[in-house]
C-alpha cells in the first residue's frame, strides 16, 4: 500500500523531471559545450585538450565540433528508446530510468561549459577567474 502510493507520487513528478533534464542535457551537454568550446578555441586560440576533438577540428574545422557531438546526440537518442522498450518489457515505468541517465548528460555538460566560461574569461582578461588559481 505504501509502495503503491509512492509509485503514484513518484512516476509523474520523474516524467516531468524527465523533459526537464532531456532539455538540460541537451542545452548543456550538446548546444553549450559546442558554443563555448568554439568560442575559446577558434575564437580566442586556447588549447583543445581533448585529441578526439582536436582530430574533428583539424580536419573539419569548425564543423568538426557538431560531428563530434553527433554521435552524442544519436545516444542519447537511443538511450531513450532502449531504455522505454527494456521498462515496457519489465513492466516498470521507463522515466526514473531515464531521467537519470540524462541528469549524467546534464551534469557533465555543465561541468564542461562551467570550465569553458572560466577559459573564456582567463583568456578575455588576461588573468586567472579564480584568485587562488
Amino acid at each position: 500500500m505504501v509502495a503503491t502510493t509512492l509509485r503514484q507520487r513518484f512516476v509523474p513528478l520523474c516524467d516531468r523531471a524527465e523533459l526537464w533534464l532531456l532539455s538540460l542535457a541537451v542545452a548543456l551537454y550538446i548546444v553549450g559545450d559546442m558554443v563555448t568550446s568554439a568560442l575559446s578555441v577558434l575564437l580566442l586560440g586556447a588549447y583543445e585538450a581533448n585529441q578526439v576533438v582536436v582530430f574533428f577540428l583539424d580536419t573539419f574545422g569548425g564543423l568538426g565540433l557538431l560531428l563530434h557531438k553527433l554521435p552524442f546526440a544519436l545516444l542519447i537518442a537511443v538511450l531513450w528508446i532502449a531504455i522505454a522498450r527494456l521498462a515496457d518489457r519489465l513492466s516498470v515505468p521507463a522515466s526514473p530510468f531515464r531521467a537519470a541517465i540524462f541528469a549524467l548528460f546534464a551534469g557533465r555538460g555543465a561541468v564542461l561549459v562551467t570550465w569553458n566560461c572560466y577559459v573564456i574569461v582567463a583568456l578575455t582578461t588576461g588573468r586567472s577567474a579564480i584568485p587562488w588559481l
